[in-house]
């Protein structure tokens, strides 16, 4: 939002413009009007100026739009001041290149800054808000309201060393700005300081210790140009808006700080008087002139129009674009230094239909076929959202910041983790590598308000570095899901709850798979946030994981986890890695299978997997292996436990006898015993 003087704006533009009308231009030009206060003799009129068009920050900018668009002249101020001989030596300034392109600063001695400040400015620099403190620092602030070049005013006498240096802040310290308020600086602060400390945040605010009094004779005058990117973060951090820090986080128009620079100066020297010694100016790395060519058939296109080469060069011509037609199609457009939201051919077309006028546009209806395409990564999401409720979990939608110290727990590589450079909160500064933080927190905060017995589930993103990326980032869409305590209440003749177990989470796993057509496979992980952790492996490839979460390990970052007394299970599947495919039709054999058990004792360090693809790979007429139960007891060895394995046999062309199944199981079970030194009880 920014305020204007109607009357300051009569002042700049050469011929008056009636004030109804130039509220009905600022709505066509889409700064939308938000109020309209009456102010004595004069008019405040409160307009929405987004974010990147910084040049309607002041009176002058927004006269200047209004005379494009009226077609009338403006009252140009004039930049001339004779300068005079002076002493290079006088003053020194040190800057670093990287965070301030541009700094032009005047020495002014023997001012006298007791005279008064001229009533106009008094009373307008009141309509906004601003007390009157003295003649200089009246000067500057007007100035910015008048051109939207904010500039500070240093009284040199203040200044150790005779020196400026505009720097980052080395250490953390302690600023007293000049609101009587202390920051506390840290070294990604853009600072100004003499030979001694700090005097001012760079394009935010001065320090206490060199402000400018009644008494002040000797005075450097500053118009710069900082990044405005570290304003804006220093700012925010600060919880400081200024006049200054308001127009630099948004951009300033380096072009014009010099002849800013000297207006100041002038009127200071005619109010105050005075005499220049020193002058420094500094520009580099800054775009002087920046070119774009416009198509004339794009402009067209995209506008749905038939506007000529001509009438668009005209169009933009009126909003001190300078144009050069090279061809029947292309105009060659040199960009206003104060038009820093004009980047690409796409912003000269909103230009041209600005000045061409929106209603001028005649409407056009679209018949183009749309055409139907199906996202099969979205359908397998609804599949997979649309089972998880039947299974009766809820879902939740989580925020993806986590906690930096989340690596340390999961064991994650921080260097292939994606940090926040502007995080909302200092705490959630890390884009999550899993859903697991976001879950366990939902978890938890229902058991602090006493919800209890919770099945959860979340579709979401997480993030992890990709080195073969143009952000260098990934994303991908995970399904995770966590539940604990009670599966099945008691009452109604069950005596005792059901809890939900580890079996529960092969169940569901078991079920998503089953319904995607999709095989897959446990493989054992090791980690120690979790425990009975395993791998989801399908298609050689890990696509997810699941386990019993070890509660403590979390206790740091989620306090209320020790709330949860039942044991927490999770499970986190990639979504990207699970596609709905088509089921291919298999008849089973119409002849019956025969079904035999067989209880083996096993060592415990031999894999069960192991002995049940051994089996299933022994026989073609072995359809089906299936583990039925673990068992264990006194008279077995310490170091043994009893596997019930269920096997079906079964051909397709006819029933087998039960010799052929005994001689099959006899060679097989004596194929066990010597390969797994594991027999039958």
């Amino acid at each position: 939002m920014f305020a204007v003087s109607y009357k300051w704006l009569i002042e700049i533009l050469k011929n008056k413009i009636p004030f109804g009308d130039i509220l009905k231009a600022f709505d066509i030009q889409g700064f939308e009007v938000k109020s309209v206060d009456d102010v004595e003799d004069d008019h405040m009129i409160t307009i929405e100026v987004k974010a990147n068009r910084p040049d309607m920050l002041s009176h002058f900018g927004v006269a200047r739009e209004l005379a494009s668009f009226f077609g009338i002249e403006l009252n140009e101020p004039t930049f001339d001041l004779e300068i005079g001989d002076y002493d290079e030596n006088k003053f020194k300034i040190e800057l670093d290149e990287s965070i301030c392109n541009c700094y032009n600063s005047i020495c002014i001695d023997g001012i006298n800054n007791n005279v008064e400040t001229p009533e106009y400015i008094k009373k307008r620099l009141q309509l906004f808000g601003m007390e009157s403190i003295n003649p200089v620092v009246d000067i500057s602030n007007y100035v910015t309201l008048e051109f939207g070049q904010p500039s500070h005013v240093y009284d040199r006498d203040k200044l150790s060393g005779n020196c400026l240096n505009i720097c980052r802040n080395e250490k953390k310290e302690k600023f007293l700005d000049l609101s009587g308020k202390t920051l506390d600086l840290n070294s990604e602060d853009i600072v100004i300081k003499d030979s001694s400390k700090n005097v001012c945040v760079a394009g935010i605010i001065g320090s206490m210790d060199s402000e400018t009094e009644f008494g002040t004779k000797n005075i450097v005058i500053e118009s710069a140009v900082f990044d405005r990117i570290q304003v804006r973060m220093s700012a925010k951090r600060l919880k400081i808006s200024t006049l200054a820090s308001f127009r630099f986080e948004r951009g300033v128009d380096s072009e014009n700080s010099y002849n800013i620079l000297l207006l100041i100066a002038k009127r200071i020297l005619d109010l105050c008087g005075g005499k220049i010694v020193h002058k420094f100016v500094y520009k580099s790395g800054v775009k002087t002139s920046n070119k774009i060519n416009l198509r004339v058939d794009r402009t067209n296109d995209v506008l749905g129009t038939n506007i000529g080469i001509n009438e668009i060069s005209d169009c933009l011509k009126k909003y001190k674009f300078d144009c050069e037609i090279l061809d029947s199609n292309n105009i060659e457009v040199r960009i206003p230094s104060f038009r820093l939201d004009i980047e690409k051919e796409i912003d000269l077309i909103e230009e041209v239909a600005r000045s061409f006028g929106y209603d001028n546009i005649s409407e056009k209806n679209l018949n183009n076929a749309l055409e139907y395409r199906p996202n099969a990564l979205y359908e397998s999401f609804d599949v997979v959202r649309n089972m998880m409720i039947g299974f009766g979990f809820n879902e939740v939608i989580n925020y993806s910041f986590v906690p930096e110290s989340l690596c340390e727990i999961i064991e994650a590589d921080k260097e292939k983790c994606i940090f926040l450079q502007n995080p909302l909160s200092n705490f959630y500064n890390l884009m999550r590598p899993t859903l697991l933080y976001s879950l366990l927190y939902s978890l938890t905060y229902n058991h602090s308000i006493g919800n209890f017995n919770l099945s959860l589930f979340e579709i979401g993103r997480i993030y992890n570095f990709d080195e073969n990326s143009e952000t260098l980032s990934r994303e991908n869409d995970r399904l995770g899901f966590i539940f604990s305590g009670e599966r099945i209440e008691s009452g109604f003749g069950l005596v005792k709850p059901i809890k939900y177990d580890f079996y529960d989470l092969i169940s569901y796993i078991k079920n998503l798979f089953v319904k995607f057509n999709q095989e897959f496979e446990f493989d054992l992980r090791k980690v120690s946030f979790m425990q009975n952790s395993y791998n989801i492996v399908s298609n050689g490839k890990i696509i997810g994981f699941l386990g019993e979460v070890v509660k403590s390990k979390f206790n740091k970052i989620l306090p209320n986890i020790k709330l949860v007394k039942d044991k927490v299970f999770y499970c986190e599947i990639d979504l990207e890695k699970i596609q709905i495919s088509k089921k291919v039709l298999k008849f089973e054999s119409k002849f019956p299978s025969v079904v035999r058990q067989y209880n083996l004792i096993c060592p415990k360090n031999l894999c069960s997997k192991d002995i049940l693809e051994f089996i299933k790979s022994y026989d073609k007429s072995i359809n089906e292996v299936l583990i039925k139960d673990v068992y264990e007891d006194s008279n077995m060895d310490n170091n043994e436990h009893s596997l019930l394995f269920e096997i079906k046999y079964r051909l397709a062309d006819r029933t087998m006898s039960s010799d052929e199944i005994e001689n099959i199981e006899k060679g097989m079970l004596n194929e066990i015993f010597k390969k797994f030194k594991s027999k039958v009880k």
